[in-house]
Formats: C-alpha cells, structure tokens, sequence
C-alpha cells in the first residue's frame, strides 16, 4: 500500500514539474511562432497602419506591481502608439493595468503597452522571446535592436524562478551596451556583454548566481520601478495586442 501511495505522490510532482515548465519562458518555445516575433526583414511591408479598438467601459488605474516571473521592455518615448505600431501588435485594444496584466501573464502572445510612465513605456508580457539556450534560439536580441533603431534606449528584463531565468539588457542609441542572462536550471550564463553598468555595482548584483529580485531592483533604477514603491503616477489606460505571428 506504502509503494502505490509514494507512486501515486511521484507522478502527481512529475506532473507540477511538467506545468511549471510549460509556463516558464522556455516551455512553449520552440521555433518563430512560438515566440511572437519576426524578424523586421521578413516583416509584411504593409503593416504601417493599424486599428485601435477603443471602449469607454474602461477605467483608467494607477499602475499595478509586476515583474516576477514575467518579462517586459521599458521603451524610451513619450509615444506608446509607435510602440505599437512598431511591435506591429495586432488585435489591439484599450486595457487598464488590471486587464492589461490578467493578459500579460497568459502565455498566449498577447502583451501590455503601459501609458507613457515620465519618458517611458513598458511593453510586459510572458510571451515575450527569451535569450534562448541550447535548445532554443535568442530571438529578444533582433527584438531589441529593431527598437533600438528607432527609439532612443530600450531596456530588456526578464526573470522566471521555475527555471531560474534570470536577465537584462540594455540597448542605446541602437547598440547594445549590456546584457547579462542566466539559467540557473542548466548553470549556464547565456549572456555576458559589455561592461557592467553603475547601477549593477551600486546594487552588488552578483556576476554569477543573480535572482530575480536582482532584476527587479535593477529595473527600478535603469528606468522604472515595477514595484512602484516610490514614485506616484496618474490614473491611465494602456494597450494589449497581438505580437506578430508572422501571418
């Protein structure tokens, strides 16, 4: 009886082990579509205008906490519909930040474009692409330069504690300046370029090891904090859309 009960208890974690993997970043990422994006040169030529579906049954909130076991941009510009435009979202409609991060952290391609928050914009989402590893591609490094060649800076965060997938980067004036990942799953440092920012000594973030508070305070002090424990933002409404499929 003692056998089938131990049994029965190691097939019920084998099975947790199989769903917590099959929602971190890694486990429905297997090729382009997977992840959402395209690379800009095999982008449909046309995709230069777009439709916002607009509601007044939304109501504007102040910003929501986030950031663990998620991933998300923070866009330099004061212009979050040419993010969007730029991201070639589609299916885009008005969110608050409750709706906008229910959908957020659905693994099912869609993504939040906050209001302008001071001079930035984030774009949150777990479908996001990763910096890969192995067994999968890096497919965020073309995301980020393609904004890069149009936005002033770009910063890349990302951490899952399932997988310990752990990462940042940033990107300005269309060059990448820093950008560090970590899988602690495999111990392997997927990225380590450039020379490690101020912010990251200041923050004694260590060179090997990091977590994912490591990543959450460093987004607070590159450009915003997604705790938002300090700063104070008016009420808005943002954006959730499709990233592109390649369709």
């Amino acid at each position: 009886m003692l056998f089938f009960l131990l049994l029965l208890i190691l097939i019920a974690v084998i099975i947790l082990l199989v769903w917590q993997w099959n929602q971190s970043p890694f486990g429905r990422r297997t090729d382009q579509t997977a992840t959402g994006y395209q690379d800009p040169d095999h982008q449909d030529t046309h995709q230069q205008t777009f439709d916002i579906q607009e509601s007044n049954q939304v109501e504007p909130e102040t910003p929501h906490p986030f950031g663990y076991k998620c991933s998300w941009l923070a866009i330099k510009t004061s212009d979050p519909k040419q993010v969007i435009q730029k991201l070639n979202l589609g299916n885009v409609r008005e969110a608050n930040w409750s709706q906008g991060l229910e959908a957020a952290y659905e693994m099912d391609g869609e993504v939040f474009v906050s209001p302008v928050l001071d001079e930035w914009v984030l774009v949150i989402g777990q479908s996001l692409p990763t910096a890969g590893d192995e067994g999968h591609p890096d497919e965020i490094t073309p995301l980020i330069q393609d904004l890069g060649s149009q936005f002033e800076e770009v910063h890349y965060f990302s951490t899952h504690r399932v997988v310990e997938y752990h990462a940042w980067a940033r990107v300005q004036n269309g060059e990448i300046v820093r950008a560090y990942a970590y899988l602690g799953e495999s111990g392997e440092t997927i990225w380590d370029k450039g020379d490690v920012t101020e912010a990251e000594k200041e923050l004694d973030i260590p060179g090997d090891y990091p977590d994912e508070e490591d990543v959450l305070r460093l987004a607070a002090k590159w450009s915003v904090d997604p705790a938002f424990e300090e700063a104070t933002y008016d009420s808005g409404i943002g954006w959730i859309g499709e990233l592109n499929r390649g369709n």
